[in-house]
């Protein structure tokens, strides 16, 4: 098909590249998963709806289209992405289920509104990216990646750390939790770990993966050892008490992830707006206005 505009890859390089470095964690998401036969935590990542909308975008001469079915249980997506210039037809199956739940906040009527624009969105991003060149994706994503570490630094690291636990709070998840998943405190957190989190943040704001999956809830080691005969509980003893040196280590743990938990939301209280927001880049976006952006697209 003649166009008025030829395409030129090195021109498509530079525009997604130029997005990428200004839009930082929004172009790709990220989790770990436990690989039972490995051993160990492998990643999941790639590219976001955002990214397979500027890849679309800035590669010109393309159109994408969605059609939809649906049986009493899934909605059968089909993403057809088509290259104006070359003729190039790439189609892409996707079911999403209609029983995803989001949040407990929500109606039925939203809910289901929402899991189908989840599924729309998916639907448009796996038939861009996988009929765009995989090296430009990486590069894109990778990209991404650099510029949220260039924007952490010594002076902001602390402030970047909070805005991962003001916004994961928004999905119940505790200090706690994002700690045990990451093996250690807050403070010891690196530039490394706030790009891996922040990941995390757009996976769950496009519905790829829920809080729970990420963030799995631990059973609390018991904080005095058995309880006292009767039943009745001890209270964990504080630092500097009589019984503080003979206490267990679950209670040494238990008043110290207590007290950082304290000192961060008296530090995140220090550090809200005015206008009730963390300063800065956007990890404190709401959940359901964010999705629900993405399947207007």
């Amino acid at each position: 098909m003649a166009v008025q505009r030829p395409r030129s890859i090195a021109r498509v390089v530079s525009k997604v590249l130029e997005e990428a470095r200004l839009a930082g964690e929004s172009f790709y998401y990220y989790w770990e998963v436990e690989d039972r036969q490995k051993g160990r935590k492998v990643p999941v990542e790639g590219p976001s709806i955002d990214l397979a909308m500027s890849l679309a975008r800035n590669y010109e001469n393309c159109a994408v289209d969605v059609d939809v079915t649906e049986t009493p249980t899934h909605y059968n997506f089909k993403g057809v992405f088509i290259d104006l210039q070359t003729g190039f037809t790439y189609t892409r199956l996707f079911r999403q289920r209609k029983s995803q739940k989001l949040s407990a906040r929500m109606d039925g009527d939203r809910q289901e509104d929402i899991v189908f624009q989840i599924g729309q969105s998916k639907t448009q991003r796996n038939a861009i990216t996988r009929a765009m060149p995989g090296w430009l994706v990486e590069k894109a994503i990778e990209t991404a990646k650099q510029a949220v570490l260039s924007g952490i630094n010594p002076e902001t690291i602390h402030l970047a750390r909070l805005k991962v636990i003001d916004f994961f709070s928004k999905y119940g998840v505790s200090q706690a939790q994002i700690e045990a998943e990451r093996g250690r405190v807050i403070d010891h957190w690196t530039p490394r770990d706030i790009v891996d989190l922040r990941g995390m943040a757009t996976a769950l704001k496009e519905g790829r993966v829920s809080a729970a999956e990420i963030f799995p809830a631990r059973e609390p080691a018991p904080a005095t050892g058995e309880p006292p005969a009767g039943g009745a509980s001890r209270p964990a003893p504080q630092p500097g008490s009589p019984g503080w040196r003979g206490a267990s280590p679950g209670a040494h743990e238990t008043v110290s992830r207590l007290g950082r938990e304290t000192q961060t939301r008296r530090l995140l209280q220090q550090s809200v707006h005015p206008q009730g927001r963390l300063p800065g880049m956007g990890l404190s976006g709401g959940h359901s206005g964010r999705v629900a952006s993405r399947g207007g697209r």
